[in-house]
């Protein structure tokens, strides 16, 4: 069951209107989808809502008061981006075919370029001068790359919705692979087509980006999202009915029972909340946490932290459970650019520190070339749009920024290449490392070093 028809089920699916082997193939489905899944929780937070005011309430309710009820469920918006994972990166890099080529398009879609160009134009441009090298070399797959650029196009025409900054689409009608990509920040425009997918552009952001977890909390709810490149990943809510705390007024046996029960409420609230966090945290692999709330219930929350969250906490948002989708996600974009920027100062620190020392840091195009050839990169950090020439091995992969006409390491001819910081990029992935593209003010002190540097594993 494809994406299409298990979305349009899932009403059904939720009211169990299906027979039993469809409802088995849509929660299949919907287990391995996240807009599916997030889409399930919204109808069933409605019918919870619903089913929470008598009948005779709903029926005679005006139509604005109901409105507000459902508003205050604060629905996830719809999917403005499509997020490539981890899992799909290391899917599409394991794809070759000798074949079929594979059409592998980036294309800005920034505003300020809207202005000047349209998408399309500048898609049928980029796809032409790419048909026209394949023509040029009498390439046997001449026909396949043209079913692919018309597909890509025919795409645009008709399913392209307009949205995104960027957009990445990885093609191959021969086999039968199909990946479309809304980006949330702009790509520099690419059309290449090989015998591989080309992803170095999109495992640049899904390295550059990284999970945030925002449990949102008060006395007796609690709102959990899953944030990943400005767009809501996953999302999980829930309430608690809580004792309410007794009323000032002189002490009573009848009194102090009350407030004992209240805390103890509170507190299974917080540890619940602690629990359902702590297992979403895992399950979507993010990086950071971030909380919001009222002062009281975020002080009964935080001794409650697993190791694993305290390490991962970033900080408190301004924020609380009532606030809707949108504010959260511009209020956790600012505070992740904040801590971006601040760890890109800090990483740019360590790799000058380590190398100025002679320890295990290099700086500079050629030091860092080195290490990637001796396969020592532990952590990367390159200038944003820094890119250099240099050479590469075709036999061994040994890269350099030396043109000194064969292989230091296997005595093979050097090839030149205007990309070598790509290439760079991609020894990175090969080997494990971790990647940091510096945007921020770090980025002017990264360049007195040579715009790019590295930790190294010894």
């Amino acid at each position: 069951m494809d994406h299409a028809q298990a979305f349009a089920l899932l009403d059904d699916f939720v009211d169990k209107h299906l027979d039993p082997a469809t409802y088995d193939r849509v929660s299949a489905h919907a287990r391995n989808c996240l807009e599916c899944a997030t889409r399930v929780r919204q109808l069933v937070s409605v019918t919870a809502a619903v089913r929470r005011v008598p009948r005779e309430g709903v029926e005679q309710m005006p139509a604005d008061r109901l409105v507000e009820l459902l508003r205050r469920l604060k629905v996830v918006p719809t999917k403005r981006y499509d997020l490539a994972t981890p899992d799909l990166l290391d899917d599409l890099r394991g794809l070759h075919s000798e074949s079929s080529p594979v059409l592998s398009v980036y294309l800005d879609l920034s505003p300020t370029r809207r202005d000047y160009d349209t998408p399309r134009h500048a898609l049928h441009s980029m796809l032409g001068q790419a048909l026209r090298d394949i023509e040029a070399r009498a390439d046997r797959k001449v026909a396949a790359a043209r079913a692919a650029a018309e597909g890509v196009e025919r795409w645009m025409e008709t399913v392209y919705d307009g949205t995104g900054r960027g957009l990445a689409i990885i093609s191959s009608p021969g086999l039968g692979l199909w990946r479309a990509f809304r980006l949330p920040v702009p790509v520099r425009d690419q059309a290449v087509f090989a015998d591989r997918p080309f992803i170095r552009p999109l495992a640049v952001l899904v390295e550059e980006f990284e999970r945030y977890l925002v449990l949102l909390l008060d006395k007796r709810e609690a709102r959990i999202y899953v944030v990943f490149m400005g767009e809501i990943e996953d999302y999980s809510a829930f309430l608690d009915e809580v004792v309410p705390r007794p009323r000032a007024g002189g002490w009573s046996v009848e009194g102090e029972s009350r407030q004992r029960h209240h805390e103890t409420h509170v507190l299974w609230h917080a540890k619940r909340a602690v629990e359902t966090a702590d297992r979403l945290f895992e399950q979507a692999a993010c990086r950071h946490l971030l909380i919001g709330g009222p002062s009281e219930a975020l002080a009964e929350l935080r001794p409650h932290l697993s190791a694993r969250l305290q390490d991962a906490l970033r900080g408190q948002i301004a924020t609380d459970v009532d606030t809707p989708p949108d504010r959260m996600l511009q209020l956790v974009t600012e505070h992740a650019q904040r801590v971006e920027r601040q760890v890109e100062a800090d990483r740019v620190e360590r790799v000058t520190t380590a190398a100025l020392k002679g320890a295990n840091g290099v700086r500079g195009r050629e030091d860092t070339l080195a290490a990637a050839g001796e396969k020592r990169l532990m952590l990367l950090i390159v200038n944003a749009n820094y890119e250099d020439h240099g050479w590469e091995c075709p036999n061994c992969g040994h890269l350099t920024a030396v043109a000194s006409g064969a292989c230091r390491l296997c005595g093979a001819a050097l090839v030149a290449r205007d990309d070598v910081v790509g290439r760079l990029i991609d020894r990175a992935f090969e080997q494990g490392a971790e990647l940091d593209i510096v945007r921020g003010d770090a980025s002017a002190r990264l360049a007195e070093y040579g715009h790019v540097g590295a930790l190294t594993r010894f």
